[in-house]
């Protein structure tokens, strides 16, 4: 999930980013299948990285905004508002050690 992560945004933004950490994980089953869905936090790995600026399939409509202009949007719902406030009142971000495999090393907190 983390590298399909890093390849959406290069691919959709055009820009390179490392993950820093995990905002929310959410399980939803299901009748006829489960959904497991991870949002990432993430950031450029060169802060003067341009995202790209001639959209495509995959990013017709996308722009940079300020948390304030996202309400003045036509978005599919509510979530990057909500995520945007969230990272900017430095709520909690939760370590990408969360993400793991069966059987990893669980990492000791003192």
């Amino acid at each position: 999930m983390d590298k399909a992560a890093i390849r959406e945004t290069l691919e959709e933004a055009g820009v390179e980013i490392e993950l820093k950490g995990i905002l929310r994980m959410e399980y939803s089953p299901k009748t006829k299948y489960s959904r497991l869905r991870v949002i990432f936090y993430g950031e450029p790995v060169d802060d003067s990285a341009r995202a790209k600026t001639i959209p495509d399939f995959e990013s017709v409509g996308a722009c940079w905004v300020s948390i304030d202009d996202l309400s003045s949007l036509r978005l599919r719902g509510p979530e990057p508002l909500l995520w945007c406030t969230y990272v900017s009142r430095n709520l909690s971000i939760y370590p990408l050690s969360l993400l793991t495999t069966e059987g990893a090393m669980v990492p000791l907190i003192n």
